[in-house]
């Protein structure tokens, strides 16, 4: 018996036809649920940010309610390079009683947002005492503060600690802590500063808090190295190469003690306590093998043969998200595919798109074309796809919603 949600396609938004031409800006590069997953926040290479909210509806369904610009295209004149204004992380902070906020990163900034519903109000020309009324309420962001130049080289990932109280930010060379109340100071935890040109480059690429215990940091590397930090040990690390071509993209974790790491062509799951030996591992397509193409690198004499990484307008990074019950993962590949897996081992595997093509077989997920990829860890070679076109880079969980974005198109789907 397959433990798989029975997934139904809700909604999408974008282009109506399929491989549509995009601008480069409006590829989406990240999407992030609150926690009560009422909100869907949006960012793509622009820098804007649309926000959507959820309609009281049996299937899954989201409205656009706000869009704002959150980053802009910058020129570092010490550099001589222009800064893009992609969003690169999008992170929700845990709820408080002044609101709900969100942070987002850019290639060197962070910004904190308020999103709070905006009151709009009939004013009373009739001379009485009486109090404006409400006509009606809009979510708008409001700039609550800038961490500026958080990052001094090319900012990879953002991860908010368990409390909400402070978030990682990580770049090539480094990963910094900062505090949400406080956008002057950062404090330096891990620095990978290069000594010599003869040092072998190995730049961080994403880290992460554990979601449970803010003393546990997982860091992913260019060569494919994973490394569990802990701050109570004077960062005392474990370090493991993870198999697979090129770096690791995404790091997530499924608590207490389940790692997941992504790489281009594959997804292996860890036991937190045990780090040498993965647990399983999923190719994300057998039939298909990407040689992920390294970073260009150029080396600079006068930061102390500091390398300046000449990167893409958008770079290709798969990431990883986990359900609200912990009992699933989801991640994205080439070819619009888009692969769920539950903690038997067992992979669902189908391709985003508008045109359903339902099968016959009696699987959870066969209204959208849902194959059984791998069956309690035996991959069934035969059920995968040969097709390139097109690629679901991010993905997203909420309570009885996942979300993946292709290009400039979401699709939903609810269970």
């Amino acid at each position: 018996m397959i433990k798989h949600n029975n997934f139904k396609f809700s909604q999408s938004f974008g282009a109506e036809q399929e491989n549509a031409p995009i601008q480069a800006d409006d590829v989406i590069s990240q999407i992030e649920f609150s926690d009560d997953s009422r909100l869907l926040a949006v960012g793509d290479v622009g820098g804007r940010v649309i926000m959507f909210q959820r309609k009281d509806t049996v299937l899954p369904q989201f409205s656009a309610v706000c869009e704002f610009t959150a980053h802009y295209r910058q020129f570092d004149v010490s550099r001589s390079q222009e800064v893009s204004s992609e969003i690169l992380s999008l992170k929700f902070l845990p709820p408080t009683h002044d609101g709900q906020f969100l942070v987002t990163a850019s290639e060197r900034d962070v910004r904190l947002f308020k999103i709070a519903p905006h009151k709009h109000y009939k004013p009373n020309h009739n001379g009485s005492l009486l109090f404006p009324s409400i006509i009606n309420q809009q979510l708008q962001a409001v700039p609550k503060r800038l961490y500026q130049n958080a990052s001094n080289f090319h900012l990879n990932s953002l991860s908010v600690s368990a409390g909400g109280d402070s978030f990682l930010v990580a770049d090539d060379f480094s990963v910094t802590q900062f505090w949400v109340q406080d956008h002057l100071n950062g404090f330096l935890l891990i620095d990978n500063q290069m000594n010599s040109l003869d040092q072998k480059m190995n730049l961080i690429t994403t880290a992460r808090f554990h979601p449970q215990d803010s003393n546990l940091i997982l860091a992913g590397y260019s060569t494919g190295q994973l490394r569990l930090y802990d701050l109570r040990a004077n960062l005392k690390q474990t370090s493991v190469t993870v198999p697979g071509v090129g770096e690791i993209q995404d790091i997530q974790v499924n608590p207490p003690n389940l790692v997941f790491a992504r790489t281009a062509q594959y997804l292996s799951v860890y036991d937190i306590r045990n780090l040498h030996k993965p647990l399983f591992q999923n190719n994300m397509n057998p039939k298909l093998n990407f040689q992920q193409q390294h970073k260009q690198q150029s080396y600079s004499t006068v930061e102390s043969y500091q390398p300046v990484i000449q990167k893409q307008e958008h770079e290709t990074k798969f990431n990883i998200a986990i359900s609200k019950d912990q009992q699933f993962w989801a991640s994205g590949f080439y070819g619009n595919q888009i692969e769920v897996g539950n903690l038997n081992n067992d992979v669902l595997g189908w391709k985003a798109t508008r045109i359903l093509k339902k099968y016959k077989a009696d699987i959870p997920g066969n209204g959208v074309g849902a194959k059984l990829l791998v069956n309690k860890g035996q991959t069934q070679l035969n059920a995968y796809g040969d097709q390139i076109q097109g690629k679901v880079e991010k993905v997203a969980f909420g309570d009885d919603v996942l979300v993946a974005a292709s290009g400039g198109n979401l699709f939903l789907y609810g269970w």
